[in-house]
């Protein structure tokens, strides 16, 4: 084995003893990636269903229904900011007590 080999696995055990666990804030960011996704979807189901009903035999604009998918929407965005900005405070912690020590 030349010495340059032996460096390099040197550097590879290194690696591995500096690597943060981060599967917390992987499956924070999974999660609000779903919120995401699934508010993004039910924000469109609603504005289908409860914000055009049908009254007299034409379609018109249910402001309450459009309140509503507002809210959905804005709740949806509100929840994936939240977590994401708990993962990335999390991250960022971990990473600062790594250095530290």
């Amino acid at each position: 084995m030349s010495e340059y080999e032996d460096d390099e696995d040197d550097e590879d055990d290194e690696d591995d003893e500096n690597q943060l666990n981060l599967s917390a804030e992987n499956t924070l960011n999974v999660i609000a990636t779903i919120i995401l996704i699934v508010g993004i979807i039910g924000t469109l189901v609603c504005c289908f269903t409860i914000v055009f009903v049908e009254q007299y035999g034409s379609k018109v604009l249910s402001i309450y229904g459009l309140i509503k998918t507002i809210g959905l929407l804005m709740g949806t965005l509100t929840m994936w900011a939240l977590l994401r900005v708990f993962s990335n405070i999390s991250t960022t912690l971990k990473k600062i007590n790594e250095k530290r020590s």
